[in-house]
């Protein structure tokens, strides 16, 4: 899986299944959202389902709340399996997000 990372925003970016994926630091968590694409450019768009990641907990933030995810273990797997990937290009990124993957 091909990783582009954007330092200066804390950003991870790949593609899944066609849709453009983040994983970004949000004040203390890790948020995982699909990026939208609109015809008229008005810069990048976050779904507004996302989950969000932290000390060991996932949760499905919605407009209508937060709720906690019963099994989160392939999640938080799944995240730092990508953070693996940049373990030695980016390093203080990979340490800052497994540091709040708690």
């Amino acid at each position: 899986m091909e990783i582009s990372v954007d330092t200066k925003r804390k950003s991870l970016e790949f593609c899944f299944q066609g849709s453009d994926m983040h994983i970004f630091i949000e004040g203390d968590e890790i948020r995982i959202a699909e990026a939208i694409t609109y015809e008229v450019a008005i810069g990048e768009q976050f779904a507004k389902l996302q989950l969000a990641i932290k000390g060991g907990k996932v949760y499905l933030v919605t407009p209508f709340g937060r709720n906690e995810v019963s099994n989160p273990e392939n999640l938080i797997q799944g995240v730092k399996q990508i953070l693996d990937g940049i373990k030695e290009s980016h390093k203080e990124l990979y340490e800052e997000m497994n540091k709040i993957l708690g």
